[in-house]
């Protein structure tokens, strides 16, 4: 069984708005790129954005699957919410790809781009992707973007999904 989605994920700082940008040049129409903000901004002043986000989410993979196209998301997505879903719809093949970086080039990225301090600070989203991939359980990999340039993390990102395709 082929892979229905691939979810690009990690802390804020890490690339993934650029990358998704990028990424959409690079894959052929076998695939279909989305950015979670986009959706996002539709949920943004709910109690339960980052649940109601994630759900459709998976049922645009669901309509995907029905037309053989593979999904590649974007965004700050939390694993053990595609954990709690993904079965409602009927979504079994998940890649994960974790984006991970610096704490210290993390900070000077958001510093450069005016993030609030608090943002800065928040080590515990940073260090909580770690752990939440390995808690979800599902095959990944991890691409340290420390020392990169956009166009070599999505050569990278573009490798890991057509090798895994």
């Amino acid at each position: 069984m082929r892979t229905e989605i691939f979810i690009i994920t990690g802390a804020s700082g890490t690339g993934k708005s650029v990358s998704v940008l990028l990424i959409k040049k690079e894959l052929s129409s076998s695939y279909l790129v989305y950015d979670y903000d986009e959706i996002l901004r539709l949920y943004d002043n709910s109690d339960t954005w980052a649940d109601e986000v994630t759900e459709k989410m998976l049922l645009i993979t669901s309509e995907n699957k029905k037309k053989n196209i593979i999904t590649v998301f974007f965004g700050l997505i939390r694993p053990y919410l595609v954990k709690k879903y993904a079965n409602k719809y009927q979504i079994n093949k998940i890649k994960l790809c974790l984006l991970d970086i610096s704490t210290e080039e993390r900070a000077r990225r958001l510093k450069q781009r005016g993030s609030s301090m608090s943002l800065i600070g928040d080590i515990e989203e940073h260090e909580g992707f770690r752990t939440w991939i390995d808690e979800a359980g599902y095959e990944s990999v991890k691409i340290d973007v420390t020392d990169l340039t956009p166009e070599e993390v999505i050569k990278n990102i573009k490798g890991w999904i057509v090798k895994n395709s």
